[in-house]
């Protein structure tokens, strides 16, 4: 992926300057929010390279074990989760300088990570895309 920096990263909202994407608690299988950047390991995740614009996306718990991001079956409105067996594959875009993050529903339109509001522990979801920066995300290098 041209542009792309090495893992693991945290992920900052555009739209909100304070916000970057959480593992909920640093729990396995629990949901990804909007919260401060503290540079915890449950703000690390890595991507994985399945070729092209494809990946699989993981996060460090509170114990430093990976768990998977995973959207089974995703649905506008779906909360983006984590999960100790199931990996979603995700499409992981640049453009005009920000970062998207989509999965393809069974309808066969794409869902977009989407941060609704800059409120502590507001849960990251899948929404269709609207060209706001709710949708955009910034790639910050987490190497310990």
């Amino acid at each position: 992926m041209p542009g792309y920096k090495p893992s693991p990263q945290f992920i900052k909202s555009s739209a909100y300057s304070d916000r970057c994407v959480d593992l909920e608690g640093g729990v396995s299988t629990a949901p990804l929010i909007g919260f401060e950047l503290h540079r915890g390991e449950n703000q690390r995740f890595t991507f994985s390279s399945l070729g092209g614009k494809d990946y699989n996306i993981s996060v460090l718990t509170a114990s430093g074990h990976p768990t998977n991001v995973s959207s089974q079956n995703p649905a506008a409105g779906d909360k983006v989760k984590t999960s100790n067996v199931e990996n979603s594959v995700y499409q992981v875009q640049k453009n005009n300088g920000y970062w998207y993050i989509s999965i393809m529903c069974a309808d066969g339109y794409p869902l977009y990570w989407t941060l609704k509001s800059d409120a502590s522990l507001t849960r990251i979801t899948l929404e269709r895309a609207d060209n706001s920066p709710n949708q955009a995300w910034s790639l910050l290098d987490a190497q310990i």
